[in-house]
């Protein structure tokens, strides 16, 4: 059974877990919160929330790079 890294990233740092297959890609499984412009405290209280707790538990991974823009074929 595959398990998300936040779940296991804990036990891979005790040692109680050994990463096998590293080379092997595994799918994204991205979080995603979707709200409006401007939440409820409540929301953004759960929110931040789980930003801190996920943080902690994840390794800081770099933001996807934008796409490059069309280029233009005016004339």
């Amino acid at each position: 059974m595959m398990r998300s890294l936040w779940q296991v990233a804990p036990l891979l740092v005790s040692g109680e877990l050994v990463q096998v297959l590293a080379d092997i890609p595994t799918p994204s499984a991205d979080l995603l919160a979707v709200h409006g412009a401007d939440p409820p405290r409540r929301v953004r209280a759960v929110l931040d929330h789980l930003v801190d707790g996920l943080a902690r538990r994840l390794p800081v991974r770099p933001a996807p790079a934008p796409a490059p823009a069309a280029a233009s074929t005016a004339t």
